[in-house]
């Protein structure tokens, strides 16, 4: 069996854009991955998240669906609908509540939902099991269950 240190983390060198217009929301996703080894970016509008995504090209985009001067949900749906951009995994983490919210984020392409306030200490082990999923190294799935 691999120990910790013989494995190496789905997040290590990945590009993630933390997308959410609340600093301090957005500061703490930045501490709790800081020590995974990815390289992250933040933007805090619909408009610079869609600058990032073209310049950044980020394997996983997290996103906050009440973003301002686009929805959360409009931004997963041009991420998903553009050839170049599909196979991003996005995932909303966001205060929005409820399952309307959370049908309607993955019905737009989110591959999971995680309701804020997040819990630091199963968030980056969420993410990377996430992220496995996606590079085809993980079976489990955690989609939609809330923190």
């Amino acid at each position: 069996m691999n120990s910790r240190s013989d494995t190496p983390s789905p997040l290590k060198d990945r590009r993630i854009l933390i997308i959410d217009g609340d600093p301090a929301s957005a500061k703490l996703i930045q501490a709790v991955l800081e020590g995974e080894g990815c390289h992250l970016r933040v933007a805090s509008t619909g408009k610079e998240a869609l600058i990032a995504v073209l310049a950044f090209r980020p394997e996983l985009i997290l996103i906050e669906l009440a973003v301002s001067d686009l929805t959360g949900l409009d931004l997963v749906r041009l991420v998903k609908g553009d050839v170049s951009t599909s196979a991003t995994v996005i995932v909303a983490v966001t205060a929005l509540n409820g399952p309307e919210t959370r049908r309607r984020a993955l019905e737009a392409g989110c591959a999971d939902y995680v309701r804020k306030p997040i819990a630091a200490l199963t968030f980056a082990a969420r993410l990377k099991s996430l992220l496995g999923q996606a590079l085809g190294s993980d079976t489990t799935s955690n989609r939609g269950i809330d923190e």
